[in-house]
């Protein structure tokens, strides 16, 4: 849990829009064309802006290739199993 005392996953969003509009959402997540991308708040006060990272601070561990396979799936249901047995067989 973070100082505030909510639980970091509440801070990740997977959108699939411009990442500088979502000021103080700690890390972003953009999919786009096949994609995924991840950007870090950076910054302090009016200073605050989003950076590329390489891969999520928050999900370090979670594989962007199976994300990747996650999303080709062709409904929510079939994604989520997917992830299910992706994590399982990690």
């Amino acid at each position: 849990m973070d100082a505030d005392g909510r639980q970091s996953a509440d801070r990740v969003a997977l959108v699939g829009f411009r990442a500088d509009l979502l000021l103080g959402v700690r890390e972003v997540w953009f999919y786009e064309r096949g994609s995924l991308r991840f950007f870090a708040l950076r910054g302090r006060g009016g200073r605050q802006r989003y950076v590329a990272i390489s891969l999520s601070e928050i999900l370090p561990q979670l594989p962007r290739d199976l994300l990747l396979e996650c999303m080709r799936e062709p409904s929510q249901t079939a994604a989520v199993r997917a992830l299910r047995a992706g994590l399982q067989g990690a």
